[in-house]
């Protein structure tokens, strides 16, 4: 079962790794130390209380599986209590309104009123795009967020969030499942509660001069429950100051965009916590017609509820036996692949043949794209379709560097040529071979949505490449298997210098497996989850999740 897992200590790793043949020659053991029997005995009873731990944690985990069944037999779900009232200052804070430029620097105008409705100051948007002029792109590395009046390249939400960050303003992006409108409500409204806090959202609705629906960040004012209008700072419309929306039209262009949610603050204020918000139970009966089929749906329902604990059951005895190996010393110390019973997202045995090694070269996005075009084609792995998209890459000019090629073989970053290769050129490659791609960056704060983002593609049979910190991971690995440190950070420290292809997440295991390009045995390489979150976000979450085009 999913579940926050405890490990034990490195010691204890490293001493169950140790093993012993038959034909070893003896030893003369030496007579312990009362430090060394404390230690033992501190070492052993830390291991029995990860073992007792883990199976509270797993407990608790069976129980909330159990809840959410029995809701879904009876058809109760649990919504979040907004208290009708009124929400912000809009006729106060809509004097902090300045419109866009243009349709492609809009988020610099949304950051812009931002800030000054935190500092109580006029709008400074020619000071944001100055700074956005200036400062270096997280989106698109080797670019500035901003590259001028009538480019076509779109200042993303993240790097206009960072220019806020520039200026010591607490950032903090949450999204939301379908099913959470409420409680993205209620996180409006409590936000909007504090006058510390400017709260902005992400939407999908009316640009001026554009003969569609486009997205846009703006900034919320007030929401008014009791007349269901909210109120909004629209820097894309000409009558966006003070904008008045209906509660329902708002959700609509809000929900397109996975409710995001961004609340910013001045780091120097102090951040409390909220308390939970209320919440209650709504039952949804069944009409009159409809009775036959829900008695129906709710069998099937209780059956599926009891497989639950007994999978669930079967999962907790399962780690026990895993925790008193571990409190034992009897511990295999590798990863295995994901097993039956485990919660696996994506699918190792598919995914696991598609791999092309590297060499002594800087081709690791190249092979992973390889890697994917033949996961996602099927099949055998073609033996010479490394080397098939590595010419492309050299033949095909890139769409981030001009006059340059995708791949520039003796490029160094430092004689006019670029290192490596760009994620967004990955992207173009991928779209040559008759793959659909989209790349995503996160801020720092959202990991766990990039996490969902990644697990869902990875379920939907979509491939999956992250751009990530290598010494990071390749240490976790020979630090658990080898109690050992043995890939140090390169010059300017640990970065993100490296691409791989996700193969498989187990909860159940807590690890995310790889393929791994730089490794001649770099197949199926297990990473611990905590360890691979770590190296991820060196990359601010860099994710390329591609599927094969409709034909």
């Amino acid at each position: 079962m999913a579940g926050s897992r405890r490990t034990p200590s490195t010691a204890a790793l490293a001493a169950a790794s140790t093993t012993s043949t038959a034909n070893s020659r003896s030893v003369v053991l030496a007579t312990p130390t009362p430090n060394t029997v404390l230690q033992g005995l501190e070492e052993f009873g830390h291991n029995v209380y990860l073992t007792v731990a883990n199976q509270i944690s797993g407990a608790q985990a069976n129980l909330a599986v159990l809840g959410e069944d029995l809701a879904a037999v009876f058809g109760i779900s649990r919504e979040t209590i907004t208290n009708p009232g009124i929400y912000g200052n809009p006729t106060q804070n809509k004097q902090y309104y300045v419109p866009m430029a243009d349709y492609v620097s809009a988020p610099l105008a949304t950051v812009a009123m931002a800030y000054g409705q935190l500092t109580g100051t006029a709008p400074d948007l020619p000071g944001f795009t100055t700074a956005a002029l200036d400062t270096e792109s997280l989106v698109y590395p080797g670019y500035k967020i901003y590259r001028g009046v009538g480019t076509n390249w779109f200042v993303k939400w993240t790097d206009s969030y960072e220019l806020l960050q520039d200026k010591n303003v607490r950032i903090i992006t949450r999204s939301y499942y379908d099913d959470q409108q409420t409680k993205a409500i209620n996180d409006l409204a409590a936000g909007l509660e504090d006058p510390t806090k400017v709260m902005i959202a992400a939407i999908k609705g009316p640009v001026d001069g554009q003969t569609g629906p486009g997205t846009k960040t703006v900034v919320v004012l007030g929401l008014d429950t009791t007349r269901n209008v909210v109120t909004i700072n629209d820097p894309t419309q000409a009558d966006g100051q003070g904008l008045e929306m209906s509660l329902d039209d708002f959700t609509q262009q809000w929900s397109s965009q996975r409710y995001q949610l961004v609340t910013a603050q001045q780091a120097a204020s102090s951040s409390v916590p909220l308390p939970p918000p209320a919440t209650k139970l709504v039952w949804s009966l069944p009409a009159p017609n409809e009775i036959g089929q829900a008695l129906q749906a709710g069998l099937k329902n209780v059956a599926v509820l009891v497989v639950h604990q007994i999978e669930g059951l079967q999962a907790n005895v399962g780690q026990l036996a895993e925790d008193l190996s571990y409190t034992f010393g009897i511990n295999d110390p590798n990863i295995a692949p994901p097993s039956p019973e485990s919660v696996e997202y994506g699918n190792y045995t598919k995914n696991y043949p598609y791999f092309v090694y590297q060499g002594n070269y800087p081709t690791c996005l190249i092979m992973a794209t390889a890697a994917i075009i033949g996961q996602l084609r099927g099949g055998a792995m073609p033996a010479d379709l490394g080397q098939q998209i590595l010419d492309q890459a050299t033949s095909t000019p890139s769409g981030v560097y001009p006059g340059e090629s995708i791949f520039e073989p003796n490029g160094t970053g430092k004689n006019g040529l670029h290192w490596g290769t760009n994620s967004a050129d990955a992207v173009k490659l991928l779209n040559m071979n008759g793959i659909n791609a989209d790349w995503t960056t996160y801020l720092k704060s959202q990991g766990d949505v990039a996490m969902d983002t990644m697990t869902s593609a990875l379920n939907q049979n979509q491939g999956v490449i992250v751009a990530l910190a290598s010494n990071v991971i390749w240490n976790a690995y020979t630090r658990k298997y080898f109690d050992e440190t043995r890939t140090e950070p390169g010059p300017n420290g640990v970065a993100s210098d490296h691409s791989v292809v996700v193969i498989s997440v187990d909860m159940t295991k807590k690890a995310v497996y790889i393929n791994d390009s730089a490794l001649q045995n770099g197949q199926g390489f297990p990473i611990p989850l905590d360890e691979f979150m770590k190296a991820w976000q060196y990359s601010n979450y860099s994710l390329i999740t591609a599927e094969a085009a409709a034909t």
